[in-house]
C-alpha cells in the first residue's frame, strides 16, 4: 500500500517507453530524483540507465605521466582519485592501478614478454593482458595481438593470485559462493551494489 501511494504521489509508471539511447544513458525519474534528494549517499543519481552510472566521471580525478624523464610511461595512470591502490580491494594484484593504460594509450617501447596493466573505472579493477602471435602487419603498420590472462574474472577459484576480488562479504552474499567465485564479477563497491555474470569461453 505504501509502495503504491509512493508510486501515485510522484506519477511513475511501472513500464517507461524510452529511446535505445535513454535505456542506456538515463532516463529522468521521479522516484530517483525522490531517493536522490533524501538518500544523496546512497542514491547520487537522478536518472535511471543501464550504464549510465558506469559512465559517470563527475567526481574522478586521475593523473598521468607525461614521459619525463621515461617517455615509455607517457599515457599511463600515475594514479586515479589521488591514490595509486583502489579502495575496495586488498593487495597489488588486485588493486594497484599505477602505469595502467585506460585504452587510449599503451607503453611505448613495449618488449614482447612484457604484461600489459588495463583499466576503466567501469571496471572496478586492473586486469592483465598478454601478448599472443607474432608480429601482425595492417598496411604500413605493424602490430601484435593482446588478450586477457587466462582466468582473468576468476575470484581465486583457479587464479589463486584473484583470490584478492573475493571478499568475505560477498560469499556471504551469494547463495552459491563457489558458483560466484567462477562466474560472479562484483562491482558492488563502485557501481551501487550492481553484479556482472561473466561467461567464460571453455
Amino acid at each position: 500500500m505504501a509502495l503504491k501511494t509512493l508510486l501515485l504521489s510522484t506519477k511513475s509508471e511501472p513500464i517507461v517507453r524510452a529511446t535505445a539511447k535513454e535505456f542506456m544513458f538515463g532516463y529522468p525519474s521521479a522516484l530517483a530524483t525522490l531517493g536522490n534528494t533524501f538518500l544523496p549517499n546512497w542514491i547520487s543519481f537522478e536518472k535511471v540507465g543501464l550504464i549510465d552510472r558506469m559512465y559517470d566521471f563527475s567526481t574522478d580525478f586521475e593523473t598521468f605521466y607525461t614521459g619525463v624523464p621515461n617517455p615509455a610511461l607517457s599515457g599511463l595512470y600515475a594514479s586515479y582519485r589521488g591514490e595509486t591502490t583502489l579502495p575496495q580491494w586488498d593487495g597489488d594484484h588486485c588493486s594497484n592501478i599505477e602505469f595502467a593504460s585506460d585504452g587510449t594509450k599503451f607503453k611505448s617501447f613495449i618488449q614482447p614478454n612484457e604484461t600489459v596493466k588495463f583499466f576503466r573505472k567501469s571496471m572496478c579493477r586492473p586486469i592483465n593482458l598478454y601478448r599472443v602471435g607474432n608480429e601482425k602487419t595492417y598496411g604500413s603498420l605493424k602490430g601484435y595481438n593482446y588478450v586477457f590472462e587466462d582466468n582473468a574474472f576468476d575470484n581465486g577459484a583457479t587464479n589463486e593470485a584473484n583470490k584478492c576480488f573475493c571478499r568475505k562479504a560477498d560469499k556471504t552474499a551469494d547463495s552459491a559462493a563457489n558458483l560466484a567465485q567462477r562466474v560472479i564479477w562484483r562491482v558492488r563497491r563502485c557501481q551501487i551494489n550492481r553484479v556482472i555474470s561473466v561467461v567464460l569461453r571453455q
